[in-house]
């Protein structure tokens, strides 16, 4: 980052942005892209982060495009081992980006290694997310929210701006039944993870009895192809 931030005070903001655009072939693609958001313009400032900006304490610099057309789909989060009310806010920064073409993917993960490293129950993972994505929901669209969950407390408070999708759609992977009867009473889309086949049809019919189970309409939700019906 420090490299990128040099680069760009000596060379001036307007030629690095064309050195990247040639880069990385984006002049090439003015008719796709409304405009392309240069993180370090905003996120890095003289002498160094400049910790009003929105994405300062994210995991990585964005790299993000205003995209006409393309929708952009994270790959799997593993939401448990992250405070919730950050994740809300990130997604809700990206979501507002990409002017709401945006798809979150969670999952509960499988390492736990990571969990205990993070500090992390890796026992209570799935519990976790069933409540993490109800707040989640609630945080993209209430402007003050009161939550007292096992895992999370918010006392009136909220995220802004909120997302323009509202909520923002969450699509979850897994490779368990207990994560696919989870997609289907809570996902808006589900990732498969498994070559279609048994595998696959046992899969599907988890998460048909999930969503079941939850009253949810079977053609509501979606495998990784169209955007979720809202």
């Amino acid at each position: 980052c420090n490299e990128e931030y040099e680069a760009q005070r000596e060379l001036g903001i307007d030629e690095y942005n064309r050195l990247l655009k040639r880069l990385y072939g984006l002049d090439e693609l003015e008719g796709t892209f409304r405009s392309i958001v240069n993180p370090f313009s905003r996120i890095w400032k003289k002498g160094g982060l400049n910790p009003s900006h929105p994405f300062a304490g994210a995991d990585k610099e964005p790299v993000a495009a205003a995209i006409t057309r393309l929708e952009l789909v994270t790959g799997i989060i593993i939401a448990p081992q992250r405070q919730t009310a950050l994740l809300a806010k990130q997604a809700a920064e990206v979501d507002i980006l990409t002017g709401g073409r945006f798809r979150l993917g969670i999952g509960v993960g499988w390492n736990r290694v990571e969990y205990e490293t993070l500090g992390q129950d890796f026992g209570t993972r799935g519990r976790r997310q069933e409540e993490q994505i109800g707040l989640l929901r609630r945080l993209w669209t209430e402007r003050a929210v009161d939550h007292d969950g096992e895992f999370d407390h918010v006392t009136g408070a909220g995220i802004a701006p909120l997302p323009q999708q509202r909520p923002i759609p969450v699509w979850m992977g897994g490779a368990s039944e207990p994560a696919f009867r989870r997609s289907g009473r809570l996902a808006d889309g589900w990732f498969p993870m498994t070559s279609p086949g048994d595998r696959l049809d046992r899969a599907r019919h988890h998460i048909s009895e999930g969503a079941a189970e939850a009253g949810r309409d079977q053609a509501s939700r979606q495998a990784c192809k169209e955007p979720c019906e809202r």
